[in-house]
């Protein structure tokens, strides 16, 4: 008999850290480097899998969301002695490569909130698909 189950979809593996399942390797990294930017006080209010509302439910239809990686405010420094430093807010997706569905959210995303969101990770389209081209026949060849 042949096994009907299959691996991750991109092959990712989840990953435990302090407790907690990430989606990826790479995830879990990246979680590791926020917390340590957290503790040198780089960064503050770190939250993970943030569900942004991109439209509500309808008659017949679901909701549609984002959730965000992580969502967390950046310590930036006054320039100026005259001003304190203020935080702004990051939304965070580690991505291997970009699915259609990212990229339509990620612009809704900017449309409805105004947010745009950081991308780390690797960087890789998803591959386009291509219909062969018919190989040309002798007498096309000659010519």
């Amino acid at each position: 008999m042949f096994s009907t189950r299959r691996g991750p979809k991109y092959r990712n593996r989840n990953t435990v850290v302090d407790g907690e399942t990430f989606d990826s390797q790479a995830e879990a990294q990246r979680w590791r480097e926020l917390r340590l930017m957290q503790d040198h006080k780089q960064i503050q209010n770190l939250q993970r899998q943030v569900k942004f509302v991109l439209s509500k439910a309808r008659k017949g239809e679901r909701s549609c969301s984002y959730v965000a990686d992580f969502v967390y405010d950046r310590i930036v420094e006054a320039r100026c002695y005259d001003k304190p430093e203020y935080t702004e807010r990051v939304v965070e997706d580690v991505k291997g490569f970009r699915t259609p569905e990212y990229v339509v959210k990620r612009k809704w995303m900017f449309e409805k909130y105004g947010i745009e969101i950081r991308e780390v990770g690797k960087q890789r389209k998803a591959k386009k698909r291509v219909n062969p081209q018919p190989e040309r026949t002798l007498q096309e060849k000659q010519a």
